[in-house]
């Protein structure tokens, strides 16, 4: 939160009849930026943006919250509801705002709010902006069959995890690729073939024989294909920028790959993507197939319990 200077005091006591509104800028998982203004009649131009009154939707925001307790800090939340016309739809997409409330593509989308006053009768004029909420949202919910409320967090939130983090178990600990296991995913560019359903995605083009470290995307590794617990990112269509996991892969029709789950919005003939290589989480394949052994964070070597003895 920003400080209020005493210039900026003086105008707000000059100015009771003020406009107040909040700015909101939504960034989805998608990699989409959506932009609104929260209790607004008109849309409004402010940073080079412009904050939409209705075309993402009608917004207004609930009241921050906290709680502090003895030797405890929790995070803020706010409450933020959307009320959608038939007319609004997801960015990026042409699926109705509406039908997406229930889809989990609200999750984790970034929020912040800018609250700004401007004189009476000049709306657009900002005198005073103040960088207020900024967070997460942590949980959407639909309320009616237009309207939504989105719970939103702070970023303490993230803060509200067990410690220690990691468990004891002979698997790695890391998500293939992320911070903690510096491997950097190797990739192949494809287009959605045909015959494929909300699961299964058979590559328009075949894929090369061997990957940049020479192994084999027909091959089998520690019980598994090359592609099975990796992932697909979307760089086309409907789905542009969402992520699917992959359950496994059927090496005898051309390495189709089979999704753990449907992505959010339906797939179309041509879409493209991008598929990653998995890891099967063993020692073995840490070290035989990606050669990354010293960022391993698992235990392989610890007896079960049964055996601890």
């Amino acid at each position: 939160m920003k400080n209020i200077s005493p210039t900026q005091i003086a105008w707000l006591a000059a100015n009771p009849d003020r406009y107040r509104v909040d700015l909101l800028t939504i960034t989805l998982p998608n990699g989409q930026i959506m932009r609104a203004v929260c209790g607004g009649a008109a849309d409004l131009a402010y940073g080079g943006n412009t904050y939409f009154a209705t075309a993402n939707g009608s917004w207004s925001r609930g009241r921050e919250t906290s709680e502090a307790m003895r030797g405890e800090i929790k995070s803020q939340s706010v409450d933020l509801t959307v009320s959608a016309a038939e007319g609004v739809v997801y960015p990026g997409t042409s699926v109705p705002m509406q039908e997406t409330f229930a889809l989990g593509v609200w999750d984790a989308a970034t929020v912040a709010l800018t609250s700004i006053s401007m004189p009476a009768g000049q709306w657009g004029t900002v005198e005073i902006a103040l960088q207020g909420f900024t967070g997460m949202v942590s949980e959407c919910r639909k309320t009616g069959r237009s309207t939504a409320t989105l719970t939103c967090q702070d970023w303490l939130y993230l803060a509200n995890q067990q410690v220690p983090k990691r468990v004891i178990q002979p698997g790695c600990f890391n998500t293939f690729g992320d911070s903690s296991c510096t491997f950097t995913l190797i990739g192949f560019a494809n287009t959605v073939g045909a015959g494929f359903t909300g699961v299964i995605i058979p590559p328009a083009s075949s894929w090369p024989a061997t990957d940049s470290r020479g192994n084999s995307l027909s091959g089998n590794y520690s019980g598994a294909g090359y592609f099975a617990n990796g992932k697909v990112k979307w760089t086309s269509g409907q789905n542009s920028g969402f992520f699917s996991h992959i359950a496994s892969q059927q090496s005898i029709t051309g390495a189709t790959l089979v999704l753990a789950s449907p992505p959010p919005f339906p797939i179309t003939l041509g879409d493209g993507f991008t598929a990653y290589g998995g890891c099967q989480k063993t020692l073995g394949d840490c070290t035989v197939r990606w050669g990354n052994a010293a960022h391993f964070l698992g235990f392989p070597f610890v007896p079960p319990p049964e055996h601890s003895v």
